[in-house]
Formats: structure tokens, C-alpha cells, sequence
């Protein structure tokens, strides 16, 4: 058997005969997903990490504007410069406005904490029955005046979004994140934007298997109810403070993505459709009464989707 030597070129001669060896081909490094967008991915962005070029060139003016003011010694912004001043501070502080929002309907409910209260539908669902449940506990029906709370509770979920993605999110990505990424806008919005999706279904997901629980004859999926019950028109209090606060969470998610003036990502038309869709779905079950149907449907996309988030 002939043997086989290399020479100092790279070459294989075995006797008389020359072959070239192939070189090895390098394996190509598969690129990180950190910061990029995730397929399948439904979570809308923040006001604070949707922020278009226009309006950071609007803040810059402003900060300009605002510095020449301390320059020239006037530490406190006059009444004409306090408009400049305000919009400034609630630009980088979104969650200001909701939280004022919130404090006025509070503050108006407080002075006289009844149902006789306009003020009060805003804070605590509406139209309560005299009729108790099995239990005892207090039942409850539907009407136009649940837009009270949704409408609250869309401020609520606007402020508590951009609170804790802005207060306690954002430190942690400076500890969390890898340094090289720090300073990466995108990496950074995809962080807090997932972050919070995951905390919200880590909180109503849970929430949602005890609201389960707590419905006759409905747990544990059981199919029965969905059409023997129907329409489910009359919940306990617990029930339809958790589909309204569903409603108002994916309602404010749609709102963003729809007064939103540019395209954050590539799939931006079909992340507003799903959302305009979900939204439709909410009304809808909620108007026609399939509302048991809309539960199940909650605590399968909630439970699932942390795990994706």
C-alpha cells in the first residue's frame, strides 16, 4: 500500500500522483436574537421606545431652549415658558399625563367615596344586581357605563407600562444586559418592552386560572358551560374586573401602535391588524355574552406567551 505525504506546500503525493487538499471550511457563526425581532412576537412597543425622529428633534429644541433659560439666570420657567417646560418634562417622563389623569378622577372620588359618586364607575365596576351568588358573593350586569372603566383602566395600564419600564426596567437592563449592548437603543427598547409583557402575563395568567376557578362548572376547561350557560350576561365582581382590565390592556396597546407615526419593525401593519383584531374579538365576546369562551381564550394566550415574552 502506497503512502501518503504532505508536503510544505499543502499537497498529498502518493508515488508519482498530486492532489490538492481542499481547505476546511469555517462554520458560520449563527447570529444573536438579543435585540432583534422575535418571530411571533405580539407585544406592542412603549410610548417612551416608539419615539420618531421628529419628536426627538422637538425634544432637542426644547432642551436647547430650556438651557439658555438657566444660562441667563432664570432657574424657574416663567408662565409663558412653563408650556415649554411641561412638554418637555412629560416627553421624557411619559408616565406623568396618565398618572395626572388618574389622580383628578381620584381626587373627585374621594371627597364622597358612594356609588351615587360619577366618579366612582371609573375606579370600581358598574351595575351591581341585588341577587347574590351561590355563595354570597355580590353579582353583577352589563352596561354602557363599563366604558367608565375601561377608560380608566386604559390610563392605568398606559402609566404602569411606562413607569416600571422606565423606573425599574431600565436600571436593570444596565446591570443585566451585556456591556457591548448598553448603549443599543434597539436592544434596550426590545428588553423593557418584553420584560413588562412577561411581568403583565406572569400577573394574569395566575389571576386568570383562579378567576377559572372560581366560575361554576367551569374549571378545569371544562367546554360545558360555554354554551349550556349562555348568554353569560350576569359575573361576579372578580370576573368582570378581569375581562375589563384584559379589554383595557389590549385596548391600550392598540391605541399606541395605531397614533404611532413611524414603523418600528418590519411586520408594523400586521402587528397593528392583530391588535385592532384582538380588540374586535374582546368587544365582541363581551357584547354577544361569550364571555366564558373569552376566558379560556385569556388563560391560554397569557400562560403560553410568558414563556415566549
Amino acid at each position: 500500500m502506497a503512502s501518503v505525504l504532505t508536503d510544505s506546500r499543502g499537497f498529498a503525493t502518493t508515488g508519482s500522483q498530486t492532489q490538492t487538499l481542499e481547505p476546511r471550511k469555517s462554520r458560520k457563526r449563527s447570529s444573536s436574537l438579543l435585540g432583534a425581532e422575535i418571530p411571533g412576537d405580539t407585544s406592542a412597543p412603549a410610548i417612551s421606545t416608539s419615539r420618531s425622529p421628529a419628536a426627538r428633534q422637538a425634544s432637542k429644541s426644547r432642551r436647547r431652549k430650556l438651557s439658555k433659560q438657566r444660562q441667563d439666570g432664570q432657574m424657574i420657567p416663567g408662565p409663558e415658558n412653563f408650556f415649554l417646560w411641561y412638554k418637555e418634562m412629560s416627553y421624557r417622563h411619559t408616565w406623568v399625563n396618565p398618572l395626572i389623569a388618574m389622580l383628578v378622577i381620584i381626587g373627585c372620588y374621594l371627597p364622597n367615596p358612594t356609588r351615587s359618586n360619577w366618579a366612582h364607575d371609573f375606579i370600581f365596576v358598574a351595575y351591581p344586581l341585588e341577587e347574590k351568588g351561590p355563595n354570597g358573593e355580590q353579582l353583577y350586569s352589563k352596561g354602557l357605563g363599563d366604558g367608565k372603566f375601561l377608560f380608566f383602566y386604559t390610563l392605568f395600564f398606559t402609566f404602569t407600562r411606562e413607569f416600571i419600564m422606565q423606573r425599574i426596567l431600565y436600571p436593570l437592563s444596565q446591570k443585566l444586559l451585556p456591556k457591548s449592548t448598553r448603549r443599543n437603543k434597539a436592544t434596550i427598547a426590545r428588553f423593557l418592552e418584553q420584560a413588562y409583557t412577561a411581568i403583565y402575563f406572569a400577573v394574569f395568567g395566575p389571576l386568570g386560572l383562579y378567576v377559572m376557578s372560581q366560575t361554576p362548572g367551569l374549571w378545569f376547561f371544562n367546554t360545558t358551560p360555554y354554551w349550556s350557560t349562555h348568554p353569560n350576561i350576569i359575573h361576579t365582581g372578580i370576573f368582570k374586573a378581569y375581562y375589563l382590565l384584559q379589554w383595557s390592556y389590549w385596548l391600550q396597546q392598540a391605541i399606541v401602535l395605531v397614533l404611532m407615526l413611524e414603523k418600528p419593525r418590519k411586520d408594523f401593519k400586521e402587528l397593528v391588524i392583530h391588535h385592532i383584531v384582538t380588540v374586535a374579538l374582546i368587544t365582541l365576546s363581551w357584547r354577544f355574552h361569550f364571555t366564558y369562551i373569552g376566558l379560556s381564550v385569556f388563560i391560554t394566550h397569557d400562560v403560553s406567551d410568558f414563556f415566549l415574552a
